[in-house]
């Protein structure tokens, strides 16, 4: 897939651009930058894909979107031959159960 541009890249996720602007900007999203642009592989994609499902489901402040982001970031680098179908965040912070009722560590299973 050739990597999309900011405006492209919401629709294709259906997602408001200013909402994946937004992501952009807290640094939950960090896609590659050229020229002004954005561009966003496939990797980027999924993590925006992702990103916005937990604020939208858990309204999750953009600090801790950033940390289960990064995390979900560093599992698809180590390059799993499928995505898992579920996705578990646990955590070990009391004051993160309190914040978000969620976790900031990743664990996948397929």
């Amino acid at each position: 897939m050739t990597p999309s541009k900011l405006k492209q890249a919401s629709a294709v996720l259906g997602m408001p651009t200013k909402e994946l602007q937004n992501l952009v900007q807290f640094g939950v999203v960090k896609p590659r930058r050229r020229r002004g642009l954005y561009f966003f592989d496939t990797s980027c994609l999924y993590q925006a894909q992702v990103a916005g499902h937990l604020k939208l489901t858990l309204g999750t402040p953009a600090n801790k979107l950033a940390e289960f982001v990064a995390a979900f970031a560093e599992f698809l680098k180590k390059g799993e031959a499928q995505i898992p179908d579920v996705l578990v965040f646990r955590s070990s912070s009391q004051v993160l159960k309190q914040t978000c009722g969620s976790a900031a560590f990743f664990q996948a299973t397929a």
